[in-house]
């Protein structure tokens, strides 16, 4: 039992996933005497009101409110959990989606401005098509096949300029995030193309975009609502774990034929596209 411990610990995928939780927990200690200094110096948030914070920092996903004397009380939130999880999903997938370029040598820092571009597509898409004429599940493929294309043509851009141009993947992927997030923001913002997706809060300046349940268009729940009630979760983040525990690729075709199939090897795939 002593030496499987050992080996696991050995492994490159174990000490990966340790790395990436001491990150995590150094990040939050980090957060934590920025809260309790801002706390000490700042007589409004004062130490009581750090002390809170911090404890929110580290059990914020367990957080169910404050007692009747006002103390923070602590415990299992479903609603909680399912709101993590729900804006887990996005990260997952995008996180995977620069996981297959870095398999290949390259670079893809450009994942957020996908991920805007495919996100505004799919949103366009899900509550501009009326649901009257299309079936719902026919405008749910709709805008999940457009927001997958989307996505994959703004990720194009850095791979053109770096094939054509020669131009860093890195540098053009920097710029095409910022000028995704400035062209959504445009796209959605009063005055624009897609001003009426819009809901405005009634006597004020503020709006947000409809959610897609709107159209009666919304990614199914699974059954995942009963388990995490009064939370936004969907079967989003079951197809998101699914691919992260996928079978990795093995196996390429390069001709039609069961015979064709040979070991697959990312760099030699990039060159030849290349």
């Amino acid at each position: 039992m002593k030496e499987k411990g050992s080996t696991l610990l050995q492994k490159e995928s174990t000490k990966s996933v340790l790395a990436s939780l001491i990150a995590i927990l150094i990040g939050m200690a980090v957060g934590a005497v920025i809260i309790l200094i801002v706390g000490i110096f700042n007589s409004n948030l004062g130490l009581k009101g750090a002390l809170e914070g911090i404890q929110l920092v580290f059990g914020g996903l367990f957080s169910t409110g404050r007692n009747a004397a006002g103390a923070l009380t602590f415990g299992f939130n479903p609603t909680n959990m399912g709101n993590m999880l729900f804006r887990a999903t996005p990260l997952i997938l995008t996180g995977l989606s620069v996981a297959v370029a870095f398999k290949t040598g390259l670079f893809n820092i450009g994942a957020p401005g996908q991920y805007l571009m495919g996100t505004a597509a799919t949103l366009i898409l899900a509550l501009s098509i009326p649901t009257s004429v299309v079936p719902a599940p026919l405008v749910w493929v709709i805008a999940f096949v457009g927001g997958c294309l989307a996505g994959a043509i703004w990720g194009c851009i850095p791979g053109l300029v770096k094939a054509f141009l020669n131009i860093n993947e890195v540098l053009a992927c920097i710029m095409t995030n910022w000028i995704a997030a400035n062209l959504v923001t445009w796209l959605f913002d009063n005055g624009s193309l897609f001003e009426n997706l819009q809901n405005h809060v009634e006597n004020t300046k503020t709006a947000y975009i409809y959610k897609t349940s709107f159209n009666g268009v919304q990614t199914a729940k699974l059954g995942l609502d009963k388990l995490f009630p009064g939370s936004q979760v969907n079967g989003g983040i079951v197809v998101a774990i699914a691919r992260e525990l996928g079978v990795p690729v093995k196996l390429a075709g390069v001709g039609e034929g069961i015979d064709d199939l040979k070991p697959f090897d990312a760099r030699e795939y990039v060159e030849a596209i290349i």
